[in-house]
């Protein structure tokens, strides 16, 4: 425990010690700009005003932005009530309590795959208030068990004092950035001496965030379970593969539609969906070597935290393998609420949605203005002509250039043409009475009766050099659409 604590004011002090040397670099340079203009004057004793103007703006620059600003929390998501959320609650004073910790002031759901905790608002820390966020992803991939350990690596920041350097960290970091930023646009010379020691000062800072993440997890692991962190731990790397890739291209345009789909719903189809399994498998045998942290990452290697508590105490703390979801007994209301928090400020609000209608309402409309707007670039193409696509790429591009003036490299070329041509063929058919089967996570399939074809896919083997002229002239005059024009 000595060395720990130790540890943890090393910590402190060289983060605090940084954050000084920060402030007092800025305030040096500001007063020789400041002063040297009053200085170096010409032989009548008059300020040159061609260097004195360039020197001072420089010196106001940097003094605006080092200036501290008053923090201002944006609620991550939607408050969560202590009458609506008893039996969270009654798990979140308990870790509190046992932790030897003050529980936060407000709890909010959100919907990242994460949990964590700050002290926001005030000044560089001073005046601020505790804050916990929890993500629903994160609640449905754990058990209760589980989901204690969690919070009890948030607490080990609390109990740490990670939060009341956070504040601190993170605005002298917004301080860098805005400093860089307007020195960047006045004198790239001035700028380097900031370049330079932002840089040190993000890889030492992330250097002393990945110890206390270290930290906290011995902590947690000593109050709620070993096995039920690591567990816990496993899980979240794991998710986290594929969350970004569900919110970009699944729930991101059914919010920018105006609906609310299950969020949870819709992750879970999508970890189930063939080619998002496959694509984890993959990336878990790409992972099997030791991987080597960034200096610039905030959080350890799993198989470094995993590493670290391992030879600790696997007795402590409890198993219990309900549902972590069982806490928040409202769930479709909640869903709902924290996905109308990430619509555009201003947009009406969102409509439900069911999965079952993500094809109709979201992606047909989305495929359908894709082929509008790409009118001009389709211009005198039609169905039958797709397997040519490739000896037409030159006027293809010249076109795009012409229509966004904008040259493409290859790889963007062939994003644009799949986008374009899968969204055409899609239409087409969708109109000559094929079914859509796009679920999360799942390759868009068209289907007939007996016929079936993968349009994007199609499009991609197309484009990709693959022979399917024959193929595509038999499925052309099977389902009746030769000669069909691709512009709407």
């Amino acid at each position: 425990m000595k060395q720990e604590n130790g540890d943890l004011a090393g910590r402190a002090i060289l983060a605090i010690a940084l954050t000084v040397g920060f402030y007092l670099l800025a305030l040096v340079l500001l007063g020789l700009l400041a002063a040297l203009p009053l200085v170096l004057v010409d032989a009548q004793g008059r300020l040159i005003v061609n260097f004195a103007l360039p020197c001072w703006a420089a010196a106001l620059a940097i003094g605006w932005s080092i200036l501290p600003r008053l923090d201002r929390l944006a609620p991550p998501g939607p408050r969560l009530k202590r009458g609506h959320y008893p039996e969270l609650f009654r798990e979140i004073d308990e870790l509190a309590s046992k932790a030897g910790q003050a529980a936060p002031i407000a709890v909010y759901a959100c919907p990242d795959l994460n949990a964590w905790v700050a002290d926001r608002g005030g000044i560089l820390g001073i005046g601020s208030r505790r804050v916990m966020a929890l993500g629903l992803p994160l609640l449905d991939i754990l058990t209760l068990g589980e989901f204690r350990a969690v919070l009890a690596h948030e607490f080990g920041h609390y109990r740490a004092g990670d939060t009341r350097l956070g504040p601190l960290v993170w605005k002298t970091r917004l301080a860098m950035g805005r400093t860089l930023a307007s020195l960047s646009a006045q004198n790239k010379l001035l700028a380097l001496p900031f370049a330079w020691y932002g840089n040190l000062f993000l890889k030492l800072t992330m250097s002393v965030s990945r110890e206390q993440e270290f930290a906290a997890d011995r902590f947690a692991a000593g109050l709620a379970g070993r096995d039920a962190l690591a567990k816990g731990l496993a899980k979240a790397a794991e998710a986290a593969l594929l969350y970004e890739g569900f919110w970009v291209n699944e729930i991101a345009p059914v919010i920018g539609a105006g609906y609310a789909p299950p969020l949870l719903e819709g992750f879970r189809r999508f970890r189930k969906a063939p080619a998002v399994a496959k694509a984890l498998g993959e990336d878990r045998g790409n992972q099997s070597a030791p991987r080597k942290p960034d200096p610039y990452d905030s959080h350890p290697p799993l198989e470094e935290r995993l590493a670290t508590i391992e030879g600790l105490d696997p007795a402590a703390g409890e198993t219990d393998g309900r549902p972590a979801l069982d806490l928040l007994p409202d769930l479709p209301l909640l869903e709902r609420r924290v996905l109308e928090r990430m619509a555009p400020r201003g947009a009406p609000g969102l409509e439900a949605m069911n999965w079952d209608d993500f094809e109709t309402k979201v992606l047909l409309p989305s495929w359908r203005r894709t082929r509008a707007d790409a009118a001009s670039l389709l211009r005198g193409m039609t169905v039958s002509d797709l397997p040519r696509v490739p000896a037409r790429l030159a006027e293809l591009e010249a076109r795009i250039k012409t229509l966004s003036s904008k040259t493409l490299d290859e790889g963007a070329l062939r994003l644009v043409l799949v986008q374009v041509l899968g969204s055409a063929l899609t239409c087409i058919l969708a109109d000559r009475g094929f079914s859509i089967r796009a679920q999360p996570g799942e390759l868009v399939r068209l289907e007939n009766g007996s016929s079936s074809i993968e349009p994007f896919r199609l499009v991609g083997d197309i484009l990709d050099g693959r022979a399917v002229e024959e193929y595509w002239t038999s499925f052309c005059i099977e389902t009746g659409i030769e000669g069909e024009a691709l512009p709407a």
